[in-house]
């Protein structure tokens, strides 16, 4: 797939994002990949075209792969339980997203429902819950919805990649600030990016 102006006028962009990419990349023709590394563009924008032009398969792909990357900060406030890790594995021993079984179907289901009681009960009683966790849990969600539903699920998968930006932001490692985390994160999950449009 080449990447140029004419392409991305072709996904219907807001003027803005538009305006801003004929400003620093009018002249730009290439692969997908080489589109990501431009530096003139915004990660969101980044995100957006992906959103645009991902089939199913590589959209969920991508949100696993992020939701993965954050489930630690879940973990280091709730060291014992595995309720999102168990949600990740299971959905990557699925091969085909276009074409879920019935079997498939029931358990994506059943680990979404294990995971909105859990974050329900705990939403209730632990406010501080909501800070360390909630984005790292809605990223995985994210991703099994976007599993699970065929209408929306790359918007599905987009949602995921976000929340896992947001998780990593919240959970900043000691001595680095914050938005330096979200761009760390962001960083990782371009290169989940290339990894699933490359397949």
């Amino acid at each position: 797939m080449q990447i140029n102006k004419e392409f991305l006028k072709s996904l219907n962009p807001c003027a803005n994002r538009y305006e801003n990419y004929l400003e620093h990349n009018a002249d730009f023709s290439g692969s997908f990949s080489d589109f990501l590394e431009l530096p003139n563009v915004a990660y969101s924008d980044k995100s957006w075209v992906a959103e645009k032009i991902l089939n199913k398969n590589q959209a969920v792909k991508w949100a696993i792969l992020c939701a993965q990357s954050v489930i630690h900060v879940f973990e280091a406030k709730n060291t014992d339980d595995k309720i999102l890790n168990n949600c990740i594995n299971f959905l990557k021993t699925v091969n085909d997203f276009d074409n879920l079984t019935d079997t498939e179907k029931l358990e994506i289901k059943k680990h979404l429902d294990i995971i909105r009681d859990y974050y329900t009960a705990q939403y209730a009683t632990d406010a501080l819950y909501t800070v360390y966790a909630t984005n790292a849990v809605y990223a995985v969600c994210a991703a099994a919805h976007a599993a699970h539903y065929t209408i929306r699920a790359t918007r599905f998968a987009a949602s995921a990649t976000i929340a896992a930006t947001y998780a990593a932001r919240s959970a900043k490692n000691a001595g680095e600030d914050a938005d330096a985390a979200q761009q760390n994160q962001e960083a990782l999950n371009l290169q989940f990016l290339k990894q699933v449009t490359s397949l």
